[in-house]
């Protein structure tokens, strides 16, 4: 499997909850990117309905974001893609507090993970 990030990824530890249908659990993101994250969670394959993310950022600000499922790896977790519903309005707001949370994190010299290739064995 090849390596499909295109943007550098910063280590983090954001609370946050994950909803598919009713389904609701919590977990933590350990890294993450302007258009995704990687949440941390034992979980059977999350399948390939949309997800919705509420993330406790650092100040207190709680923002919802939408993704799809990139990969998922058995009891870690899963890549989540992050997909506006729409480009305007309330979708649009929650995702620039979003990047503007990443841009901060690595303008402070956070250690960033690099995208790195992957193959399969």
């Amino acid at each position: 499997m090849e390596e499909r990030r295109k943007s550098k990824r910063i280590q983090t530890h954001l609370r946050v909850q994950w909803e598919i249908g009713s389904s609701v659990r919590e977990a933590t993101i350990t890294n993450c990117s302007v258009y995704g994250c990687f949440v941390q969670d034992e979980v059977e394959e999350p399948g390939n309905k949309p997800v919705k993310l509420t993330v406790q950022l650092p100040n207190g600000t709680s923002i919802q974001l939408w993704g799809i499922v990139s990969f998922h790896l058995p009891t870690l977790g899963f890549g989540l893609h992050f997909k506006p519903r729409s480009r305007t309005g309330q979708d649009r707001l929650t995702f620039d507090k979003w990047r503007n949370y990443v841009e901060e994190q690595r303008a402070r010299d956070v250690v960033i993970v690099e995208p790195a290739i992957v193959t399969a064995a």
